[in-house]
């Protein structure tokens, strides 16, 4: 039998593509997902500034996270990364803040996401974004709006750098 009509077969019975996949995948996966979730959990308490939806992609914990002691960063609902460790690098600097919208994707299978905020610089990504390996770098403002997309090798500044 192909694997076609396994997932035919599967499908027309309702239950899906969970259904084929081993037990101990399955669990394998959602240990996973369980120990970034408490590593995810051990940032927001180590640093008071850091607000993430329980909703948003577990994989938030393999980012490489460097963050002054009063920033302030706030990932909304929905928010999704691929799973590469350090592709996604979240700089944000004394005073700066960071806000990424409800259900915006950060692609980082290309390149590396680089999203950087300076002292008392404010970087807003609207709802529905979608970034996939590019640089933003803010001093003072940056917001993009909603459904905005930047493609690979995209440098966005609001100051000369």
């Amino acid at each position: 039998m192909a694997l076609s009509e396994i997932n035919e077969n599967e499908t027309s019975q309702g239950r899906g593509p969970e259904a084929i996949a081993p037990l101990y995948l399955r669990f394998f996966f959602r240990l996973v997902q369980a120990w970034d979730r408490a590593r995810l959990a051990r940032r927001v308490r180590a640093y008071p500034g850091l607000q993430i939806d329980p909703e948003a992609s577990s994989n938030l914990a393999v980012a490489r996270w460097e963050l002054g002691k009063n920033a302030r960063v706030t990932i909304e609902a929905g928010v999704v990364v691929e799973r590469v460790s350090k592709a996604l690098r979240i700089h944000v600097e004394d005073g700066g803040e960071l806000r990424i919208g409800r259900d915006t994707w950060l692609r980082t299978e290309v390149e590396p996401v680089h999203l950087v905020v300076y002292p008392n610089g404010r970087l807003t990504i609207g709802r529905e974004g979608w970034l996939n390996g590019c640089l933003v770098s803010c001093k003072k403002e940056v917001t993009t709006g909603a459904r905005t997309w930047m493609g690979p090798g995209t440098h966005v500044y609001d100051s000369d750098q």
